[in-house]
Parts: structure tokens; C-alpha cells; sequence
């Protein structure tokens, strides 16, 4: 019998006990999307142990116990045998890992982020074994006793950036430097100290820095969740061979209309329509999760619906948002472009009408704010991420 740690699952290792988790809360998702949520579990101090010795690739039973009986010495191998396979057996059933008779069946159960396979079926029920469904940070939260933890980290690796975006909240003559390799790897460092899952990697525009190859390739060796933010216009095939490496990897990127004119105007860059678009379906082909967010301004508002249209002819999940914020310098003239409160206004009919439970989730945003107090977190920056 082989085993293997399935490729969306992220581990960690905090020396009294070990944690595993999907990556729901830091992937994308397709629009259409069938798949199940696993959830979180909490390994004992043996159970890490035994979770650490798995790969991302198949590795016999045999193999296994060896490895086990170099860590459990006093151990009877006999017995140890029996508790490793149990325990795989429980966690092939909560749908962290996957076995097979060969090392073919095994890699082929581990199946893998793709646009191609979208079907109509429902997915298939699974009995839930001491599985958490909450979100990442409220388990953190429920099992550190509110203690904080860091679970998510953002690292702007340039301030260069080849479009002018009208609305941008980085002033444009602020754009000139890029991080180095020495600094990155030790921000990565530290995030390996502190057991954080995610990493957002931006700009900027990110591809500009000559070494975002090589940092990618870092946060793949090290098993983080990733996210990348960009407009793509800078894609090339080396780039997608590097992001399609992590498993755990997923890119977000602006579309602001499917009117080329009016997505040029809001950029300032010629062209960059058709190379974002072009690429959005590269990493479609490629089975690369991309997701779409369309910022909705004065230039968009009477177009942004076709891009959430577009996207959703390509299962692409695609999100529209009214707001906008000032530049870090606290000058506020990119504010222009912002919608008038009677615009919002508007927006905001259309996705109830569109959607009901928006409205649904409006109410028990406001209800949450109304009912929080003084000592509730406002924000998760400087408590879960930073």
C-alpha cells in the first residue's frame, strides 16, 4: 500500500501538537465547483509525527514504518505498523491524504485543480471524522484562547508597476523599488518560525521584479499557500511554469470592463486589455486558479457587469466592489474616480435584484458591527496578518 499527502493540504508542525488544513480559506476557487471542504484537523504530538514522515509524493508502507521506527525506536515495529496504517486509514477518509495499491493508483486519487473537470454531479457524501469546518482563523482563535496567531502574511516584492491606474492608492512617483533576494528570504524565514500558512505576494505589478521566479519557487519549497496579485500583462511561460509548481497557488487580477477603450483609460496603458484577457485564459488552459475582481468606478459603472459575465463563461469566479481608498500619502485627488453616493447606490439595487442573499449578507454584516464592543478585534491586521 502506498500513501501521499494530498497537494492542496497545508501542514504544520507546532512541537506539541500538529495542524492540517485545506486551503479553502486562501485558494480560489471555480465558479462552478463541486468539490468538498475538508476542514481543519489537530494532530496529537504522534500523529504529527507520523504526518511529517508523508510526502507530496507516493511512499510505500514499508517505507513509512521505517521511517516511523526511527523516530519510535522502543517502539515494537509490529505494533508501530498497526497504529501508522490506522491512522493513515482515518485521514484517507477525512480526505487529507490518499492511498492506492501502486504508486500510479495513489498519485491518480490525488486529483488535482482543474478547469476541464467541471461536472454536473454532486459531490460525493463523505462521513465526517473529528473534522473542523470553521474558518482557519476562528479555529485558531476557539484553540489558542484568543491568544493571536499568524496565519497570513502580505509582501509587496516591488512598487514598480507598468500600469497608471487612475484610482490606485500608491502614488505613482512612489513606484521605483524593488525588494531584494536577501530580504525576501528572510521575511520567508520568519513566516517559517511563526507557522504562517499564507503569503500574498503584490506590487506593484510583482512580475517586474527579475527574481519573482526564484521567490515562487521559495514559497513551493517551503509549502505555503500563495496568492498572487497582478494585472498580468507580463505573463510568459516561465512564469506559468513556476505557478503552476504550487498546488496551493492561485492569482488574483483587476478586469475593469470588456470594452477595451475604457479598461486602457482606467490603466493609462495601450494594450492592456488584450494581454490581461489573453492571460486570464492562459491560466484557464493551464489550470491555474485565477480569480477576477473588477473595482467599480465613475469610467466602469455602466460596464462592469459584462466582465462579471465574461468570467463566469469560463468558470472563473469574478467579484465588483464600489469602494476605493485614498493614496497611502494621504492625498485623496485618485478619490475623483470614486462613485457618487447616489451611484452606490444604484450598484448596490442591481446585486440585490441580482442576488438576494446579498442583501441577506449586508444585514448581518451591519447586525455584527452593531452588536460587536469595544475589546473585539476591528481588523485582522496585526492580529492574524500582517
Amino acid at each position: 500500500m502506498y500513501y501521499k499527502q494530498k497537494a492542496d493540504i497545508i501542514f504544520r508542525d507546532y512541537e506539541s501538537f500538529g495542524y492540517i488544513t485545506d486551503n479553502r480559506n486562501f485558494g480560489y476557487r471555480k465558479l462552478r465547483d463541486n468539490e468538498e471542504v475538508i476542514g481543519d484537523k489537530i494532530l496529537s504530538k504522534s500523529g504529527s509525527a507520523f504526518f511529517s514522515i508523508l510526502e507530496k509524493s507516493p511512499l510505500s508502507l514499508d517505507e513509512l514504518i521505517k521511517r516511523a521506527h526511527n523516530l519510535y525506536t522502543d517502539v515494537d515495529i509490529e505494533l508501530l505498523k498497526n497504529d501508522l496504517q490506522g491512522f493513515y486509514d482515518i485521514l484517507v477518509q477525512d480526505g487529507f491524504i490518499v492511498s492506492g495499491k501502486t504508486l500510479t493508483e495513489c498519485n491518480d486519487k490525488d486529483i488535482k485543480f482543474s478547469y476541464s473537470n467541471y461536472t454536473n454531479e454532486k459531490p460525493r457524501k463523505r462521513l465526517p471524522i473529528m473534522i473542523q469546518k470553521k474558518h482557519t482563523q476562528d479555529f485558531f482563535d476557539e484553540y489558542f484562547k484568543g491568544l493571536p496567531q499568524l496565519t497570513s502574511v502580505h509582501i509587496e516584492i516591488t512598487s514598480k508597476c507598468n500600469e497608471r491606474c487612475v484610482h490606485c492608492y500608491i502614488p505613482h512617483e512612489n513606484k521605483m523599488n524593488d525588494m531584494s533576494p536577501v530580504i525576501f528570504t528572510n521575511i520567508l524565514n520568519q513566516c517559517i518560525r511563526l507557522n504562517v500558512l499564507h503569503i500574498t505576494i503584490s506590487g506593484g505589478e510583482p512580475m517586474i521584479n527579475k527574481h519573482f521566479c526564484s521567490f515562487l519557487n521559495e514559497l513551493n519549497n517551503n509549502d505555503f499557500s500563495v496568492s498572487v496579485l497582478s494585472n498580468l500583462t507580463l505573463l510568459n511561460d516561465e512564469i506559468i511554469n513556476e505557478l503552476k509548481a504550487n498546488p496551493l497557488l492561485g492569482v488574483q487580477v483587476s478586469l475593469y470592463s470588456m470594452k477595451p477603450n475604457i479598461h486602457d483609460q482606467i490603466t493609462k496603458l495601450q494594450g492592456s486589455f488584450e494581454n490581461t484577457t489573453s492571460n486570464i485564459l492562459k491560466l484557464v488552459e493551464n489550470d491555474i486558479p485565477v480569480q477576477i475582481t473588477c473595482p467599480i468606478i465613475r469610467q466602469n459603472k455602466d460596464c462592469y457587469k459584462d466582465v462579471i459575465t465574461w468570467a463566469k463563461e469560463h468558470n472563473i469566479e469574478a467579484t465588483s466592489d464600489p469602494s476605493i481608498m485614498a493614496r497611502y500619502d494621504h492625498t485623496t485627488s485618485n478619490l475623483c474616480n470614486r462613485l457618487l453616493p447616489t451611484e452606490v447606490k444604484k450598484i448596490l439595487h442591481d446585486k440585490i435584484e441580482e442576488d438576494p442573499q446579498y442583501l441577506v449578507q449586508l444585514i448581518n454584516e451591519a447586525q455584527q458591527k452593531k452588536a460587536s464592543n469595544p475589546n473585539d478585534i476591528a481588523c485582522s491586521i496585526c492580529h492574524s496578518s500582517v
